[in-house]
């Protein structure tokens, strides 16, 4: 019997036997398979056993799925020992002896007992250097625990999630978070290149350090493609996100409402109604401020998962865009709301605040 052993290196590594002939494999819980990841698509990959060979197929996910290193295009037959890899998980493709053996072999040379080859020898063997199992010729990951074959390659620990980085890396594959600088690769390069021109005599050569990352850029996983971006939002689901942000913003307004009324009992007071009105206004513009330019959603998109980027795809947006952005708000709304209207007939469904302060609104695959 076929199995998958998910995250082979892991501590809390786990065995999943292929006991039918399809698996579907994706984020969604009504998948055989589910990984609970942001970078795995709902449907993301199928497993299918077709005879004696079992196939992997990519579903079009937005992150693609790698088989050894190698994006996989359409599908790919497995073999025991390959790694698979979706998003930040790594399943290895394991078969056990009475499987390798219905698998037909190709055929051999018939000949007489003395004129077989001799076994190679020992010392010709490659064993991996983890677990110690042989591999077999042309292996590049190891059957036992998952590992890649050849020699030993330095890595570091990420600060933020602990993952372990191979390098030469800038970012951490797992959580996309930038190396510190001691450890990543540009950084570094700049400090040995000084110290060999000042060896050398060459100081005056002047030394040419890459532009440091953007902090606001998300570097994309490996494997993504910049053209693989969010899906763009439509009218109604960002409507829908606006209601439930007015629906948060009225609970204030009711209770400024209350407070209002309460002072009515003592005589009317303008400069109260005129003070709450002030302060509500505030939060208003705070509220959309803030979520928009720190958080890159408000409360209300980021429960139906969309996401406020630049034309550019940064997130978050920063303040000032935001705050240009909300100025676009109260122009949109102008004859009628006809600058809303235009996500739902413009093509790339941009309103007319969002081409203003030069932002999309995206949604999560």
């Amino acid at each position: 019997m076929a199995k998958l052993v998910i995250n082979p290196t892991s501590a809390a590594k786990k065995e999943i036997p292929i006991v039918t002939r399809v698996i579907s494999i994706g984020r969604d819980p009504s998948n055989d398979l589910v990984l609970s990841d942001s970078m795995v698509s709902r449907r993301h990959a199928i497993l299918e056993q077709r005879d004696n060979q079992y196939v992997l197929r990519d579903n079009n996910s937005s992150n693609g799925t790698m088989v050894n290193g190698d994006r996989v295009e359409s599908e790919k037959p497995l073999r025991d020992g390959d790694l698979v890899a979706i998003g930040s998980s790594r399943l290895l493709f394991q078969l056990d002896d009475t499987a390798e053996a219905s698998i037909p072999a190709a055929a051999s040379p018939v000949g007489p007992p003395e004129a077989a080859p001799a076994h190679p020898a020992s010392e010709a063997e490659v064993r991996c250097r983890h677990c110690g199992k042989v591999a077999v010729e042309g292996d590049r990951f190891c059957r036992g625990c998952g590992r890649e074959l050849g020699p030993e390659k330095k890595s570091v620990a990420c600060t933020q999630c602990g993952n372990e980085v191979p390098l030469p890396a800038d970012f951490c594959g797992r959580c996309g978070k930038p190396l510190p600088a001691r450890v990543a690769t540009r950084p570094n390069r700049r400090s040995e290149l000084e110290r060999d021109l000042v060896k050398d005599g060459a100081e005056d050569t002047p030394v040419v350090t890459p532009p440091a990352p953007s902090p606001r850029v998300r570097p994309r996983p490996a494997g993504a493609s910049a053209s693989k971006r969010g899906e763009a939002a439509g009218f109604g689901v960002r409507f829908l996100a606006f209601l439930v942000d007015e629906m948060i913003l009225g609970i204030p307004l009711l209770l400024g409402g209350l407070a209002w009324m309460t002072s009515l009992a003592f005589g009317p007071s303008p400069s109260l109604v005129s003070a709450v009105s002030a302060v509500y206004s505030l939060l208003c513009i705070f509220y959309y401020v803030y979520f928009w330019g720190a958080r890159g959603a408000t409360p209300g998109k980021s429960l139906l998962g969309l996401t406020v980027t630049t034309d550019s795809g940064e997130t978050p947006i920063g303040y000032g865009r935001a705050l240009l952005r909300l100025v676009g708000y109260a122009v949109s709304s102008l004859f009628f709301g006809l600058g809303f209207l235009l996500i739902a007939f413009s093509p790339d469904r941009r309103g007319l605040h969002d081409r203003i302060a030069g932002t999309r609104v995206e949604r999560s695959s």
